[in-house]
């Protein structure tokens, strides 16, 4: 999470997603969600729509942030102790990757409508002619990857990387990147 221009038209997408296949199907039960980000704010919103989603698909999760707080060091070691002797058996670590800006000229277009006139307007003009001007646009793409690693074993069970193109704001692209996320997990038996 970042902070970004006001845009539209967002599309989130997993542009990869790989998972252990030696780990199976194994749905997890109670997952611990880790947001990665610049202010505690922008993490504590994070981690709270992503649990309520996953209680949404009927399983218990908690936000780290009820763990472990913005200035806490987020090292394995610390994440251990902290959820050692509970009943979490996945974490959801999600980070950003980088975002791109991309300012892209769009040449003047003209476009030929046909004319529909009498006889004597024919030689005038067949043609009217609709010209449209040329302009310049940005477009914004956000990229953050998800990892899912099982709590015992600290192994990593899945990954995908997201990109959100054009996002309205911060709060969008995390609604969307959780709907793609929890999609996927969904479909390959995580959740």
């Amino acid at each position: 999470m970042i902070s970004l221009p006001l845009a539209s038209c967002t599309t989130t997408t997993l542009t990869s997603s790989w998972s252990d296949t030696n780990y199976g199907p194994r749905p997890l039960s109670k997952l611990l969600v880790i947001g990665i980000a610049e202010s505690a704010g922008q993490r504590r919103e994070f981690e709270d729509k992503f649990v309520a989603q996953l209680q949404a698909q009927g399983r218990q999760a908690i936000s780290s942030a009820t763990l472990l707080s913005h200035e806490d060091e987020l090292s394995k070691e610390a994440i251990q102790r902290k959820i050692e002797g509970t009943d979490i058996d996945g974490i959801v670590v999600t980070h950003l990757i980088g975002t791109q800006r991309e300012e892209r000229y769009n040449p003047p277009t003209t476009h030929i409508m046909p004319a529909y006139h009498g006889l004597y307007g024919y030689y005038h003009s067949v043609y009217d002619y609709v010209h449209t001007p040329g302009y310049y646009s940005t477009h914004v793409t956000v990229r953050l990857e998800t990892n899912l690693y099982d709590a015992e074993t600290a192994a990593l069970v899945w990954s995908a990387q997201s990109q959100t193109l054009d996002p309205a704001s911060a709060s969008e692209v995390m609604d969307s990147v959780i709907r793609e996320v929890v999609k996927d997990l969904r479909a390959k038996q995580f959740i």
